[in-house]
């Protein structure tokens, strides 16, 4: 499993109002991703010619930080350990399987899949919940890496 072809890319988000992402209230929305009025759409191209360089790269980065969140990599994870953990798995398959869905990278800065995906953040969304309703819940966020 690839990163999202538009994040291989160096996209980020831009969002009307009134649309709410996964995780939008659990991550750092506002450090990968815009939000436009209905109103602003066509004047989109406008709107991201003007965001700073400076500015874009760190949303790229942030980007590049939490895209595996907005997909299921764990399976993909799982598939690769299934594959390549018994004692007479084909190196060259488990090479192949790695390859093909992005468990080792390539290139200069490679985004790999790490399987800390949609799965992992609900469960570290529901715990950081649990403990927030048991008094514990100082810094939940921190501690899940959410």
């Amino acid at each position: 499993m690839m990163p999202p072809v538009p994040t291989l890319h160096g996209c980020f988000f831009a969002l009307q109002d009134a649309i709410l992402t996964p995780w939008e209230n659990v991550l750092d929305f506002a450090s990968y991703a815009i939000r436009l009025r209905r109103s602003d759409l066509p004047r989109l191209p406008e709107i991201l010619r003007q965001i700073p360089d400076s500015q874009i790269q760190r949303m790229q980065k942030a980007m590049g930080r939490v895209w595996e969140r907005f997909t299921y990599s764990s399976l993909v994870v799982a598939e690769r350990q299934r594959q390549c953990q018994s004692t007479t798995a084909d190196p060259a398959v488990c090479s192949q399987v790695e390859r093909r869905y992005g468990l080792v990278g390539h290139g200069e800065d490679p985004p790999k899949v790490t399987g800390r995906d949609a799965i992992d953040t609900l469960m570290h969304v529901l715990q950081a919940r649990l403990l927030a309703q048991q008094g514990h819940g100082d810094g939940a966020k921190e501690r899940y890496g959410l």
